[in-house]
C-alpha cells in the first residue's frame, strides 16, 4: 500500500503503508512519483482543502485522477462531501454558505472522475 502525504507528520499511520511518498498533490511531479511504475489496484483520495484555500479539493484530486488514469489504475475512490452535486440542498443553508468554496471545488473533482473511463 502506498500513501501520498503532504507532510510525514500529517500521516499518523505512516508505518502501516509499505511506501510513504511525501509530496504535494498540487504538484504533478509528486503525484506521478507516487503512482507511476507501481501496480495499484485502486487509488483512494481523502484530499481536501479549506474554505480559505480549497484548491486541493479540485486541482489536487484532479491531478490524482489523471495520474491514476494514465497509469491504468482501474478504480478510484474519491471521498467527497455532502453538499456537492445532487446533494447541494442537503446541508442547512448557513452550513453550505460557509463550505461553499470547498464544495464547489470538490464538485469539479467529482465531475472529472465521472468523465474518466
Amino acid at each position: 500500500m502506498v500513501a501520498l502525504a503532504h507532510r510525514r507528520d500529517t500521516c499518523p499511520a505512516a508505518e502501516t503503508f509499505s511506501l510513504l511518498e511525501v509530496g504535494d498533490a498540487l504538484a504533478n511531479a509528486a503525484v506521478e512519483k507516487a503512482i507511476k511504475g507501481k501496480e495499484l489496484d485502486a487509488v483512494i483520495s481523502t484530499i481536501g482543502g479549506t474554505p480559505a484555500d480549497p484548491k486541493a479539493d479540485s486541482e489536487g484530486n484532479i491531478n490524482l485522477i489523471e495520474a491514476a488514469e494514465a497509469a491504468g489504475v482501474k478504480r478510484f475512490i474519491l471521498v467527497t462531501s455532502i453538499g456537492t452535486g445532487s446533494s447541494k440542498d442537503a446541508p442547512p443553508p448557513q452550513v453550505y454558505d460557509v463550505l461553499k468554496p470547498v464544495l464547489l471545488e470538490k464538485e469539479k473533482a467529482e465531475n472529472r472522475l465521472m468523465e474518466s473511463r
